[in-house]
This record gives structure tokens, C-alpha cells and sequence, in this order.
């Protein structure tokens, strides 16, 4: 209903009510209140119908227009990164030397002259032990990761190659006394001779140590985890292959006395030496999990982005794990005497790292 539409129906109504004999002149004005209160009403609600489309226009733009404009995080997913990191760490395993040995055969005093403190028949006696080997890493990661698929988690393929070097001292196992130069034991001698055993420098040991550098290669998949701009988390499963690098070192030193000199006129020639030293140097291949944690907070430099992260690493060793060794008595004349060495790396070794990856993003993300 318009506004005149409802003019003659107010007026005809107005009318009646002035033409009966008990109208009054209230009535007369109480039509036109009517009349009034109606064609405002019906302007209102053409206005408001008239408008709606207009509003709805402008939603719709506003929209549009929300739509249009990318966040940093759906530009991301579309593009490759670059990164480069600094790393440090800690790479170690288990490992377990044996030693053993054959017994004297060249010359020595006679048996009956041997005192408490000389040793027996046997070169050295058997020693094994277990012991960790460990080291401190420093190094850097390089490596990409591709455009996410446009499914739950955006999943990225990723590939990186770690370059270490491993910082540390060597490690002891099966070790009896101390291996070194042979001399007499301080202090002034007494009268009866020196035994074998109190000399210095005497014993056995195997030592292993790292070697650099290492190298570790990763192929895997990232998943992505968004809560603000700008910033998110990244799960980093992986399959890593490692390149290790050990030295293996095995040493005897061994003093047999020939006779029965005493005091002061007892020298070093009063005793043979049996010095024996061999070293090896191994390569152990190990493919393992890897698993890495990756905040990227939003921050950027020009074309760059930089995020921190922590990995753990554990290898399975591929190749062989024992080393034997043997050295002979062949300089002092007595082929048969002979020592031996073995170093057994455990299966399983262990890399935990962190650091930070300066990422390069390209133009249309900066």
C-alpha cells in the first residue's frame, strides 16, 4: 500500500466520522492522525526495500575484496624455500674393546729369580670394556622444501645435507695401566731388583676416536602448523643416511727383566722391551630416523625469514662393526709374540642438534 493509496481511505473514513450526527470534532481529527501514521509507514518500508539490495552489494564486495588478499601463510605454502643453518650438537654410541695376548717366548731371567711384583708368562692379561663415545658437533645444514600440497597439515617435501666436525679427545676401553715411555719408578732404587711391574709405562689399551667430518643426508616431509600471521610449526619426520668417521688405536708396552741387576748399576737395557701399537681407521654407513621441530616466528630481514629448530637422529649401522687388529714381535725377534686387539661399535648411534635456519623467501612473500 502507497501513500495515496491510503489518502482515500483515510479521507472517505474521516468523512463518515464527520457526518454522523455522534461524531464530534475529535473524531474528525483522530482520521487524520490515522491517515498520517499510515503513508509514513508505508514510506518507511519502501525506503527499507529499496535499500537491502545496495547493502547486499556492498557485503558481497567486502567479501570479494577479504578473499582477494592472501595471508603470508597461504602465499608461503605456494612457494619453494631455501635454507641454510648453523648447527650444533652431540653425536655418540657404545662401543666395547677386548684385548688379549700370546705368551713370552724370547729371553728372560730365569724363573726361579722372578719376585712378587713380576708378571706372569702371558704378555698382557685380557682386559675388556664397554664405554661411551662421544663427541661435540658444529656444522651446517643445507637444504630445500618444495610447494605444499593443498591437503590437512600442508604437507612439503624436504631435503637437507648436514657437514659436521666432531670436537673431542679419545676414548679408553680394555685399558691396563698406562701405556707410554718405560722408565724406573721414582725415587732412589732399592737393593733388590725392579720388578716388571713396578716399571713405568707399562700396560695395554685400545682408544677410539671421532674424526671429521661427518656427513648426514635427510629426505622427508614437512608438516605445517599455522596459528598467527606470520608465525607456525613445522614436524619434520625423516629418513637420514650418515658417513662416520673412527680412529682405532690398540698399544702394548711390556717390560721383561733378563737378570738379577739390582740398586743403582740395574739400567733400562737390564730389561726387553715388547712394544707393540697398531691403529685403524674405520667408515661406518647407518640410515635411521630423524625427527625435527621447527618454530618459525615471523621474522624477516629484506628477502630473509629465520626460524629455530632441534632434531634428534638415531643411526643404524649398515656395514661391518668389528675391527681386529694384531701386531707382532718381529723387531725384537720373537714372531710369537703377539698381542691382539678388537673394537665392536654398537648397532645404534645417536645425533641431537639445534640451531637456526635462515630461510630465502622469495619476492611475492616479502
Amino acid at each position: 500500500m502507497t501513500i495515496q493509496s491510503s489518502i482515500p481511505l483515510g479521507c472517505r473514513l474521516a468523512m463518515r466520522l464527520r457526518s454522523s450526527r455522534a461524531a464530534s470534532a475529535d473524531a474528525f481529527f483522530v482520521g487524520l492522525s490515522v491517515v498520517a501514521l499510515v503513508g509514513i509507514s508505508s514510506a518507511l518500508t519502501a525506503q527499507a526495500q529499496e535499500a537491502t539490495p545496495a547493502q547486499k552489494t556492498a557485503q558481497t564486495r567486502e567479501v570479494a575484496r577479504s578473499n582477494a588478499t592472501p595471508s603470508k601463510h597461504s602465499e608461503s605454502f605456494r612457494q619453494w624455500i631455501l635454507y641454510a643453518a648453523p648447527e650444533i650438537g652431540i653425536y655418540a654410541h657404545t662401543g666395547k674393546g677386548n684385548s688379549s695376548s700370546t705368551q713370552i717366548t724370547g729371553p728372560r731371567v730365569d724363573p726361579d729369580a722372578l719376585g712378587t711384583g713380576d708378571l706372569s708368562m702371558t704378555i698382557s692379561q685380557s682386559e675388556r670394556s664397554r664405554e661411551l663415545v662421544a663427541s661435540f658437533l658444529a656444522g651446517g645444514t643445507f637444504g630445500f622444501l618444495t610447494p605444499a600440497l593443498d591437503l590437512s597439515g600442508h604437507p612439503r617435501a624436504f631435503v637437507d645435507l648436514n657437514v659436521s666436525i666432531p670436537m673431542t679427545t679419545e676414548t679408553e676401553l680394555a685399558r691396563r695401566a698406562n701405556p707410554g715411555v718405560l722408565a724406573f719408578p721414582r725415587g732412589p732404587r732399592p737393593p733388590q731388583p725392579v720388578p716388571e711391574g713396578a716399571m713405568v709405562g707399562i700396560g695395554t689399551q685400545l682408544s677410539v676416536q671421532q674424526q671429521g667430518p661427518q656427513v648426514h643426508a635427510g629426505v622427508g616431509v614437512s608438516f605445517e602448523i599455522p596459528f598467527s600471521d606470520g608465525e607456525l610449526i613445522r614436524f619434520k619426520p625423516s629418513v637420514v643416511y650418515s658417513r662416520t668417521i673412527l680412529d682405532i688405536k690398540g698399544q702394548l708396552v711390556r717390560a721383561v727383566r733378563l737378570n738379577n741387576s739390582a740398586g743403582e748399576s740395574q739400567q733400562l737395557d737390564d730389561f726387553r722391551l715388547i712394544g707393540l701399537k697398531d691403529e685403524r681407521t674405520e667408515v661406518y654407513h647407518s640410515v635411521g630416523p630423524s625427527f625435527e621441530l621447527e618454530y618459525v616466528p615471523g621474522l624477516q630481514w629484506g628477502p630473509f625469514a629465520f626460524s629455530l629448530f632441534a632434531r634428534s637422529h638415531a643411526g643404524f649401522v649398515l656395514n661391518s662393526r668389528k675391527t681386529k687388529m694384531q701386531q707382532c714381535n718381529t723387531e725384537g725377534g720373537q714372531p710369537n709374540e703377539c698381542m691382539y686387539w678388537k673394537y665392536t661399535q654398537d648397532p645404534v648411534a645417536y645425533r641431537a642438534t639445534f640451531g637456526f635456519h635462515v630461510n630465502w623467501v622469495p619476492k611475492a612473500f616479502w
